[in-house]
């Protein structure tokens, strides 16, 4: 079964629909869990933060610092993704923005400036990169969706090992014969508020989360109460 792609739910709407169809998605509030606005699992949990590229430039060193700090504390691998095009301004401490035109053919210019200087804004990146956080930049937001699909099925294939760079990963735990892996039990955890013991109750009959998303407690398999569908479905912003 394919692991999901977690969308918070303060992403902006529709933004499923710039995925390619392939990819398994769900929307969750990741503010509670200490997550970023993307998140998957493949053998660790891997959260990016979203920001257009001006949204970074004005909050870095306040605002994305806090963000990315909390996340480093919740993810064995943390990623700033950013979205847009800048480029310097000569002699200024500036920088400017350009945005496709109607037709997608040619960028231009905005007329506003954003006033954070190339340099200090590349700084900024470099030293987040040597804390262990990974810096992907795309140039819109179709790019970006583009690039974190093929990051998330990239970094589930065993040949993979790109997105590991950086992070030192949690050990895997391979419980004993028949039993869930130990990263399933901790991601349906983080994904639903479930506890450890009803977690392992749910894994034991279904063996992955995404088999426990989906889930119909009418199936004659389910192992809990009503209440504790109740309660997944709505973490997972699944209809009840």
């Amino acid at each position: 079964m394919p692991i999901p792609l977690v969308i918070d739910v303060f992403e902006q709407m529709g933004i499923e629909g710039l995925f390619p169809s392939s990819l398994t998605m769900i929307r969750q509030n990741l503010v509670p869990l200490g997550l970023a606005d993307f998140v998957w699992n493949c053998g660790h949990t891997v959260t990016l933060e979203h920001k257009t590229i001006e949204q970074a430039m004005t909050e870095m060193g306040g605002r994305l610092d806090d963000q990315l700090r909390k996340h480093t504390q919740h993810a064995s691998e943390v990623g700033l993704i950013t979205d847009g095009v800048v480029t310097p301004i000569e002699g200024e401490a500036a920088c400017r923005l350009w945005v496709p035109s109607k037709d997608g053919k040619v960028w231009v210019p905005r007329r506003q400036k954003i006033h954070v200087s190339w340099e200090s804004y590349q700084a900024y990146l470099w030293q987040l990169d040597k804390e262990g956080i990974t810096i992907y930049q795309a140039p819109t937001l179709q790019a970006m969706c583009n690039a974190i699909a093929a990051f998330v099925h990239n970094s589930l294939k065993p040949e993979h090992k790109s997105l590991r760079r950086y992070v030192k990963t949690k050990p895997i735990i391979m419980e004993e014969e028949g039993k869930p892996i130990y990263w399933y039990i901790k991601t349906l955890m983080a994904h639903t508020g479930v506890g450890e013991p009803m977690a392992r109750k749910l894994l034991d009959v279904y063996h992955t989360p995404w088999a426990v998303y989906r889930a119909n407690p009418l199936d004659g398999l389910w192992p809990a109460g009503e209440k504790v569908f109740q309660n997944i479905t709505k973490a997972i912003g699944r209809p009840y």
